[in-house]
């Protein structure tokens, strides 16, 4: 259900991403290629982007030993603004891969009639959780409702009146 309402989210590329853009760019494009380090390109984010619109896109990812590491998350204009920093190309290599993402997600997925049933049936085991919820914290309002009601009680300021 998650991949259904993430529509509305802008197509993103992260800092990893990019760099094996760059990386895999100048393989095919220079003789004696340097391979770019991610931590390198984090580096580089504030100077192209400004310290305050880069901590807009600062996020975190798990690498293979299960750390939680630094990156980026970029929407297209800082992913193309950051491609550019590097060469032209590069940027309009990462601006046509992001343009292909958004064409992609303008297009409707055609769900199989089995993704239709897991999403029928994800819902429904959500509809019956929200309902066992309902359920066990019925019986709370209902005593709080109880607690609150004010109808026929007395302060002990008005107590004190009758005396």
């Amino acid at each position: 259900m998650n991949a259904l309402m993430s529509k509305n989210n802008p197509v993103t590329m992260t800092s990893l991403e990019i760099v094996d853009f760059i990386n895999e760019y100048r393989s095919e494009n220079e003789s004696h290629p340097v391979q770019l380090r991610h931590s390198d390109f984090m580096a580089k984010v504030p100077k192209v982007l400004g310290l305050e619109l880069s901590e807009k896109f600062r996020s975190v990812y798990k690498d293979s030993t299960g750390r939680n590491l630094p990156c980026y998350q970029f929407e297209k204009r800082e992913a193309c603004l950051m491609a550019m920093s590097y060469s032209y190309d590069l940027q309009a290599i990462v601006f046509d891969r992001m343009t292909a993402m958004e064409e992609a997600l303008k297009q409707p997925k055609e769900l199989s009639r089995k993704e239709i049933l897991l999403y029928a049936l994800q819902a429904e085991e959500e509809k019956l959780d929200l309902q066992n919820q309902v359920a066990l914290l019925e019986p709370k309002a209902q005593a709080l409702e109880t607690i609150a009601n004010t109808d026929g009680t007395y302060t002990i300021r008005q107590l004190s009146n009758f005396c």
